[in-house]
Formats: C-alpha cells, sequence, structure tokens
C-alpha cells in the first residue's frame, strides 16, 4: 500500500488510466468491493478527467497566439480527440516513424518550443500526446507533454523525465528512439520517432484478426532482442504489454512508453508496496508492490 492516502489514490488513478474501457469498468468494479471511499475518489478523478478533455487540453499548455474562441474553433475542426466509447482498447501507447513530409501551415493548432502541434494522438496516465512538426530540422515527432493540474507534483515530473531518460539512452531498431526532452512555460516535454502504424493489440482478443504462429514467433523473436538490449543497458520496462509494442508499416515492431520504466541502481521514485504496471499483463511480484523483487525476470 502507498504511504499516504492520497499517494493510494493517485496509484489507483493512473493504473486505471492504462486500461481498456472494459478493462476499467471491470477495475472500477474490483475497486468499489475493496474500499467504497477510494473507488469514489478514482471514478470522480477519472469523470474530471473527461470533463477537461471535452474543455480542451490545450488551454493549459499556454500554447500558440489564438484566443480562447480561435482555439475553440481550432479544436473542433482539426483536432480529433480520443472517445472512450469509440476508440481502440489500447490507444494509450502511441508512436510514430521519422517522416520528413511538408505539412501545411494551416494544420498546425499551437506551439511548444521548437515545435508545431498538429494533433493529438493519445493520451496516458502522464500525459498527452501530439503528432508534432519540429521545426529547426523539419521533421514529424511524437511529443509527449506531461498533463498539467493538481496532479503534476514533483515527483511525477521527476518520473516523466526518467521515461525520456530511460528511453534516450537506448539505441536499438527495435526500441521507439527518443529525440529531446525538455520544458517550455512551464510544460514538460520529450519527442519520439513518429511511428506510423499501430500496436500489436490489434491481433489480441476474441474478435480480432490472429497473427500466424510463424509470425507471431518471427515478432517475438524481435521484441525479446529489444527487450535483451534494454536490460543489457540497466532499463526494466515494467509495462510490456501488445498496446506498448507498435508496428511500423512494414510490420517491424518496436517497443515504446517508458512510463514504468526502472533504471536498475535507481531506485529514488519508487516505494516498496507500490502497484505499478498495467493489472492483466504484471508479473506477481509487481502486483504485489513488492518493488525489491522485480528484475530482469519482470518482463520476460
Amino acid at each position: 500500500m502507498a504511504e499516504h492516502p492520497w499517494d493510494e489514490v493517485k496509484e489507483k488513478f493512473n493504473a486505471a488510466l492504462s486500461l481498456s474501457v472494459k478493462e476499467r469498468e471491470m477495475y472500477l468494479k474490483q475497486l468499489s468491493t475493496e474500499s467504497t471511499e477510494l473507488h469514489h475518489n478514482v471514478a470522480e478523478m477519472l469523470a474530471h478527467l473527461k470533463d477537461a478533455e471535452d474543455d480542451g487540453f490545450l488551454d493549459s499548455l499556454k500554447i500558440g497566439k489564438q484566443t480562447e474562441a480561435d482555439l475553440a474553433e481550432t479544436i473542433q475542426l482539426n483536432l480529433p480527440t480520443i472517445d472512450v466509447k469509440d476508440s481502440h482498447p489500447e490507444t494509450d501507447s502511441i508512436c510514430t516513424l521519422s517522416q520528413m513530409a511538408e505539412i501545411e501551415e494551416s494544420a498546425y493548432i499551437g506551439e511548444i518550443g521548437d515545435y508545431q502541434l498538429i494533433e493529438q494522438i493519445g493520451r496516458g496516465g502522464m500525459g498527452v500526446v501530439y503528432k508534432a512538426h519540429q521545426k529547426k530540422v523539419g521533421r514529424t515527432v511524437a511529443l509527449k507533454v506531461i498533463a498539467s493540474g493538481s496532479l503534476c507534483a514533483p515527483e511525477d515530473i521527476a518520473r516523466f523525465h526518467d521515461e525520456a531518460s530511460a528511453a534516450g539512452r537506448l539505441n536499438h531498431p527495435g526500441i521507439v528512439a527518443v529525440y529531446d526532452a525538455g520544458e517550455h512555460d512551464g510544460t514538460h516535454y520529450f519527442s519520439m520517432a513518429y511511428i506510423e502504424g499501430e500496436s500489436l493489440a490489434i491481433h489480441v482478443g476474441p474478435d480480432k484478426q490472429k497473427l500466424e504462429p510463424r509470425r507471431a514467433a518471427q515478432l517475438m523473436e524481435e521484441v525479446c532482442r529489444a527487450v535483451q538490449y534494454a536490460h543489457d543497458r540497466a532499463v526494466i520496462h515494467r509495462d510490456i504489454k501488445p498496446a506498448n509494442i507498435m508496428l511500423d508499416k512494414s510490420g517491424q515492431p518496436l517497443l515504446t512508453d517508458f512510463g514504468l520504466a526502472k533504471l536498475v541502481g535507481n531506485e529514488g521514485l519508487t516505494m516498496t508496496g507500490q502497484v505499478m504496471g498495467t493489472p492483466n499483463y504484471m508479473a506477481p511480484e509487481q502486483a504485489k508492490g513488492q518493488q525489491e523483487l522485480i528484475s530482469n525476470r519482470t518482463d520476460v
């Protein structure tokens, strides 16, 4: 259990965000049997987050020079947000393959530093991901921006930058590359390669198209080599699941979303008893919050 009640609420809230719509309903139902108060707090936070998204998350980022009315119109016309009722069950992990294509100026919805935002392509427990154009080098990237507001505590900012640091030290064809990290007008961000494709989650579930066994084995071999590369550099992912394995247009799998990554030897942000990860994909020691037992085997 967390040391403070608020810490436990945040843990449960972040865990709920990492789940698909159906999994989240089951998770909240189970939570209600454990603690009525905890269930109420988490459900209320999820509702507030949905309201904030409907009101325009961009307003809180201080981006662009539009008036409130202009920004609202831009969002309505150019920024398709993720509808939790219709979105893919595993939309939390989004990345891309680097592109150099020309983008019309009218497509931009605002700016953060050197990045011109084009559209929102994902939302997770730690923040929001945008498709963006990096002006200095003229490339399309995925820009992850930390969520602002009362949940943005110093430890959240530190963990956000830890994600960029963990992924940034990895240079492997099977891992989504991190280009840059920084802060602009109080908004923390990092940019990644933009992968144009879908996650492996499109093949998981009773109504999904299954992979041929040989193809599945080939994909897993490539993913395992990428994971081994990370382990050799003291990085434990801690959230390996279909949604965090992107398939680019050529079918190449790429491991992404190091938001829960653990750098071996750096235990500063994780306390024993904290449960971090996606419930359906956790190893037993992870589900029990036994942080001292987490190792390379947890990913395996």
